[in-house]
């Protein structure tokens, strides 16, 4: 048999399970097979109730989104390496900011051919009557950031994809945990989860400080 890589998730390479997922699988144990199963069934059965669709475009019926899936045995990170990677996102969140503030401004990354003309002006998505000679005088101009992570071989993270326009995965995001509440409470209780409120708090303070009268819309999503 061949040794367990050492970059799986669950398992150290030694022969054991890494640290965080042990009150998991304590959880796991005593829930069974056959109840995983029927909580897996009552998840599906949750979105499609709910009428939450996925991201991704569904091969039977392309004119139709498919269901949202939600595993019902989440990923676990353990705490450095969370904030190992809040601190990546926030930096690349800040970097695209400033690439921003600048396309839409003094256009130095331009000028100085660090940045392909090509790649902006014919971009259909590049606002041409919103540009800015003098940098920040509409304030900040990303107001939303998130990313697709995957892991690499290797075992660090990649960034695969960014996410600046429609807040479709945040959505995403309070439903699973909506969901994991109701039908899979031991899992929640076994571990001590990060909370979304204050995240929402600061958005939505956010939005309403650069709206005319403290008033945001959002773009409708698909869910």
């Amino acid at each position: 048999m061949d040794a367990v890589s050492p970059l799986d998730e669950m398992v150290d390479g030694a022969g054991g399970f890494r640290p965080q997922w042990r009150s998991l699988l304590g959880a796991l144990a005593d829930l069974g097979r056959e109840a995983l199963a029927e909580r897996a069934v009552l998840l599906d059965r949750f979105f499609a109730d709910e009428g939450v669709t996925s991201l991704l475009a569904n091969p039977a019926a392309p004119d139709r989104p498919a269901a949202w899936r939600c595993d019902p045995i989440p990923l676990i990170l353990p705490p450095a390496e969370f904030d190992t990677l809040e601190a990546g996102l926030a930096q690349r969140a800040t970097l695209l900011e400033a690439v921003l503030q600048d396309v839409y401004g003094p256009q130095h990354l331009l000028a100085e051919g660090l940045l392909p003309p090509a790649l902006v002006h014919a971009n259909p998505a590049f606002l041409r009557p919103c540009r800015d000679p003098v940098a920040g005088r509409a304030g900040p101009l990303l107001h939303l950031y998130a990313a697709d992570l995957a892991r690499a071989p290797d075992g660090a993270w990649r960034v695969v994809a960014d996410r600046t326009a429609v807040p479709t995965g945040i959505a995403h995001v309070l439903e699973n945990r909506r969901a994991l509440s109701r039908h899979m409470p031991e899992f929640l209780r076994a571990r001590d989860l990060r909370q979304h409120g204050p995240f929402f708090d600061i958005w939505q303070d956010a939005l309403q400080r650069l709206a005319p009268g403290g008033r945001a819309a959002i773009p409708a999503s698909r869910c």
